[in-house]
């Protein structure tokens, strides 16, 4: 049963990261399979969904919706990661002050 919730959450993720994908970089971009190990790490690794999305978001902006420039999942890794070390040094903070 543990595996099922499992399971169920990691399509959450992996489908919210899909969906806006395709949204903010055309309905014709599919992930791959490495675009699917590289989200599923990314959820192995706690990132938050919330900072994924905005990760993708941003990116996505600054690059004016040139949806030519972004061939996979992985054009937003830097960003992801950047954010996500942000958010862990700001969480950091927040606990030791608590």
């Amino acid at each position: 049963m543990v595996a099922q919730i499992t399971e169920i959450k990691t399509m959450d993720y992996v489908g919210e990261v899909a969906g806006l994908f395709r949204s903010r970089c055309g309905d014709t971009k599919i992930l791959s399979p490495m675009d699917y190990v590289i989200v599923a790490e990314w959820e192995k690794e706690e990132i938050p969904l919330a900072i994924v999305l905005a990760a993708i978001n941003e990116v996505c902006d600054r690059l004016k919706f040139d949806d030519h420039l972004v061939e996979s999942i992985g054009s937003f890794q830097e960003a992801i990661k950047q954010n996500f070390s942000v958010w862990l040094q700001t969480e950091g903070r927040e606990q030791s002050i608590a």
